[in-house]
């Protein structure tokens, strides 16, 4: 037997996992070790001891390494595999809660909610892991370990959402259309139309949208809109930042402040514009009335009912408009000047058409008279020359690139029409009509159905019938070069 005052302990872990020995191990003794391990192993209890083969390797491996053994393993359970629950993992923070915060001053924004629920096409939203379940493991007395089933995710792709299947049993959610995340009982759709019952304002925060917004209230002051979409909302746009990517439908009217403006690049409808600082892409119809507002578009504007009292409205090709100014002589301007993309084209090729000529025209008033004189030229001179020459031909040579294009662009603006203002009632003192440059400011009051046109650069207003296909039957049919001053 051991010696009674050598070490020898032997003791369960706390998680009952292990059996764990601490002991002098020589070689002479190493069967009588056995036995007392084996006896302790039976008092207590441990459910699967371990055959006396292994027990006699370990401590014969003890005696040669050093005689001791601290901490040895001599029985050990199974342990338990824990399922691993279904998981989704967002992309991104669509959902994160609370206001955005100034880094720099710790100010929070209010409308500036957190969270972000835009997606563009084709952008990943989730990652789902699929549910595994766990494996039942014992302790060392033998005592079931129940690992439980996995948890699954509930998860299904609903509108404008395709699911894929990915690496390591991932499952993969991508938005097939942009627009705003829904995310409610397991369904997860993308919503390319965002509606909201009410008014835009603290409650919903400012929108960012990557689909089309439709709103049952109103837009409030202070509100920022983006979207790239269609805007239509039922009430009236306060004194907003609004920019929009397709056409805005207003059912009420908007109403503008200095500092805030609206974008639209595609058409605006409104009952009325008071005080406002809009840029439209396309068309602009108004029912009542533009007051005090900056209105600009690379189409028409009509509000052939109603009138424009004070500010500034600019057309690309057409204004038609009932009543131009007031009584209480109001300084009202209405231009028309194709500022759409192919007039700022022209007029570009235009300014370089003119640009590459007069360089053309200042190399040979340079190089002509040495050329001519018939005087030798140094040789520094020549090369000089032929380098001003070979740059003229290469200014030549983009001129007549130039000329087809100007040309293209000229007979594209003609399927616009010739820009043109028709006023159906009467324009008031104070009033300024202007049509490509040619410009004339009323000051006196002026009834009639009339087009104002740009003939010849200058400004000429002539009787609605006697206007065909917006162009003049022939110049002396003019009413007016300018109102009676």
């Amino acid at each position: 037997m051991p010696d009674a005052g050598r070490e020898f302990h032997l003791r369960v872990t706390g998680d009952k996992m292990k059996v764990l020995v601490d002991c002098v191990v020589v070689e002479p003794e190493i069967d009588a070790l056995v036995k007392m391990i084996e006896e302790d192993l039976e008092v207590l209890k441990i459910e699967r001891p371990p055959p006396r083969e292994r027990l006699v390797e370990l401590l014969r491996l003890a005696s040669k390494h050093g005689g001791r053994l601290v901490k040895a393993v001599v029985v050990e359970g199974k342990p338990m595999v824990r399922p691993r629950h279904g998981k989704i993992e967002w992309a991104r923070d669509f959902f994160h809660e609370g206001f955005i915060e100034n880094r720099q001053t710790g100010a929070v924004d209010f409308r500036q909610h957190a969270e972000n629920l835009s997606v563009d096409e084709g952008e990943l939203i989730a990652r789902v892991t699929m549910p595994v379940d766990g494996e039942r493991g014992c302790d060392v007395f033998g005592k079931a370990l129940v690992a439980g089933r996995a948890r699954t995710v509930r998860i299904r792709a609903g509108s404008n959402v395709r699911k894929e299947e990915g690496d390591d049993g991932l499952l993969l959610f991508y938005a097939m259309k942009s627009g705003r995340i829904r995310w409610s009982m397991g369904n997860l759709d993308v919503d390319h139309e965002y509606n909201i019952m009410g008014d835009v304002g603290m409650k919903t925060g400012d929108i960012a949208h990557t689909g089309a917004l439709v709103g049952t209230g109103d837009v409030q002051e202070g509100s920022k809109v983006d979207v790239d979409g269609d805007m239509d909302v039922r009430g009236i746009v306060e004194a907003a930042d609004v920019r929009v990517g397709g056409n805005v439908k207003v059912g009420g009217g908007i109403t503008g402040k200095k500092g805030h403006s609206m974008r639209v690049d595609g058409s605006l409808d409104a009952k009325y514009i008071i005080e406002g600082d809009i840029e439209v892409g396309g068309d602009v119809a108004v029912k009542v009335e533009i007051v005090h507002a900056r209105v600009t578009t690379e189409g028409s504007l009509f509000i052939p009912g109603g009138r424009i009292v004070g500010g500034e409205v600019l057309a690309g090709r057409l204004i038609q408009v009932g009543q131009a100014g007031s009584e209480g002589y109001t300084r009202t301007s209405i231009s028309v000047h194709d500022n759409s993309a192919l007039g700022r084209e022209l007029m570009e090729k235009r300014e370089r058409f003119s640009l590459l000529n007069a360089d053309i025209e200042k190399i040979h008033a340079a190089v002509d008279p040495l050329m001519a004189g018939g005087r030798a030229l140094k040789p520094e001179q020549k090369e000089a020359a032929k380098k001003l020459l070979a740059k003229v031909a290469e200014m030549e040579m983009e001129i007549e690139m130039l000329r087809p294009k100007i040309d293209e662009i000229r007979e594209a603006r003609k399927e616009r029409g010739k820009p043109h203002i028709l006023i159906r009632g009467t324009i008031f003192p104070g009033v300024t009509l202007n049509v490509d440059g040619a410009s004339t400011l009323f000051r006196k009051e002026v009834r009639g159905n009339f087009h104002a046109m740009n003939v010849k650069g200058r400004l000429k207003v002539y009787p609605a019938h006697k206007v065909k296909q917006e162009q003049p039957a022939r110049e002396k049919a003019s009413v007016s070069e300018s109102p009676p001053a």
